[in-house]
């Protein structure tokens, strides 16, 4: 069986035993609940996962040099060779900032 321990409305111990049917005093059997999870009374709940922090300007400037030379980079080479226009070769730059914006750039 599997025993949770509960202090302050909180899972702080789990344990397994396949010897007793019966849990033991100040602990209770669930199969579920991991440490951590509060507890209510009634309802176990795991708790939330605070957001991911936003990503660095470090970080958007790698994710932009990549792009760029993913899928900027070769439109520059179209438009060299009359293949696409500078307008194209803009615009996917413009994508690119937009898809990766430094945190100032931010609402």
């Amino acid at each position: 069986m599997r025993f949770i321990q509960v202090q302050d409305n909180l899972v702080v111990n789990v344990s397994f035993d396949e010897n007793r049917d019966v849990a033991p005093d100040g602990w209770q059997q669930h199969d579920t609940a991991q440490i951590g999870w509060s507890f209510d009374g009634t309802d176990f709940v795991a708790p939330v996962k605070p957001p991911e922090p936003p990503p660095t300007r470090e970080e958007q400037q790698a994710n932009r040099r990549a792009a760029y030379a993913k899928d900027a980079d070769p439109i520059a080479m179209q438009m060299l060779r009359d293949e696409a226009t500078k307008d194209e070769w803009l615009a996917k730059i413009e994508e690119i900032k937009v898809r990766y914006p430094y945190p100032e750039e931010q609402p």
